[in-house]
């Protein structure tokens, strides 16, 4: 039987991209593509080098559980063994459920993206009307403690260098800055080395907005450091909206 081993990496790294992100997305992960394209490529490797006599034994179920782990921690960037797990089976399952859904179709893995689409509007979707989960979050800045009603918002999926961004209204930014803070002087009322510009897109807004970066967002066990709050021009009322990863 004559192989193409151009083609063999060409599918083997599409499917792989489109599970890692359609796992990324079921796990309420920043898509960072880099790390997906990485990741993908090394899965692209096995998948040809399993074709070479030498290398047959990449081609055995505990070698192909490890290749899945280390795409896992390329793409995922787990912070602790609990989370390389959670994304592992996550991982897994999906390249199951997807890989079934294609057959079942007889899609082949560049018509993937086919599949690819509509579910990652679905899973956003259940998403946003599952996850409205309300709780606490308590806020740590420049010596203040300042515990506030929060609610989940897995739409929210903004990042500032690498760190979540969560939102808050005008009384929240009373509380962390001064209470004669307003919009107008809120460049002023920041200290420079803590203050953020980030653009965004959420909560069925966009634009650029000022933000401060916290010395950490306390939620239940869970202690994000250097997460960043944003002022979000909408009716917040004293609460806050955190973002889709902390959940």
């Amino acid at each position: 039987m004559k192989v193409y081993l151009d083609v063999a990496f060409l599918v083997n790294f599409l499917f792989d991209a489109e599970i890692i992100f359609l796992t990324l997305v079921l796990f309420s992960r920043r898509i960072v593509y880099h790390r997906i394209i990485f990741a993908a490529f090394l899965g692209g490797l096995q998948g040809v080098f399993v074709f070479f006599p030498y290398f047959r034994i990449l081609s055995l179920p505990p070698i192909s559980f490890l290749a899945s782990a280390v795409m896992v921690i390329i793409s995922l960037k787990p912070a602790c063994i609990k989370d390389f797990f959670e994304g592992y089976i996550f991982f897994l399952l999906t390249g199951f459920l997807f890989g079934g859904a294609m057959t079942f179709l007889r899609l082949k893995a560049i018509f993937g993206v086919l599949l690819v689409i509509p579910a990652y509007f679905g899973i956003v979707g259940v998403r946003s009307r599952i996850y409205k989960k309300r709780t606490k979050v308590t806020l740590f800045y420049n010596g203040k403690k300042i515990e506030k009603d929060a609610v989940y918002d897995s739409g929210n999926s903004v990042f500032y260098l690498g760190k979540p961004v969560i939102f808050g209204g005008r009384q929240v930014f009373s509380e962390i800055l001064n209470d004669d803070f307003s919009e107008n002087n809120i460049l002023n009322a920041i200290n420079p080395k803590d203050m953020c510009i980030v653009p965004y897109k959420s909560m069925g807004k966009s634009g650029i907005t000022a933000g401060i970066r916290l010395e950490n967002a306390v939620i239940g066990r869970k202690d994000f450091k250097n997460a960043v709050i944003c002022l979000f021009d909408g009716d917040l009322k004293d609460e806050v909206v955190l973002n889709g990863v902390m959940f």
